[in-house]
């Protein structure tokens, strides 16, 4: 329960950053940008509960590992393909 909660807590906190600052590279498309974003996210959260679904739910250990490798992902893809981005703007 405790890495669920952690999880639900940081993406809380990160989502309406992460969408403001993707927001700003379309100005001009607010509104589509916002919508494409939104989308994308439900598709990400649809897929990984879709993943989550097949772990086995008698211990937290299988769904931290998939929490943990979720994270350091997101980490790598930061810093390796949207930091650039980040620093131009």
């Amino acid at each position: 329960m405790i890495p669920t909660l952690s999880m639900f807590l940081l993406c809380g906190i990160l989502y309406p950053a992460c969408l403001a600052s993707a927001i700003v590279i379309f100005r001009h498309l607010a509104a589509s940008s916002s919508s494409v974003l939104s989308f994308i996210n439900i598709l990400i959260t649809c897929l990984s509960a879709f993943i989550m679904s097949f772990l086995s739910a008698t211990t937290a250990v299988p769904l931290l590992a998939s929490y943990v490798i979720l994270m350091i992902l997101c980490i790598i893809i930061y810093k390796y393909l949207l930091a650039d981005i980040s620093i131009n703007l």
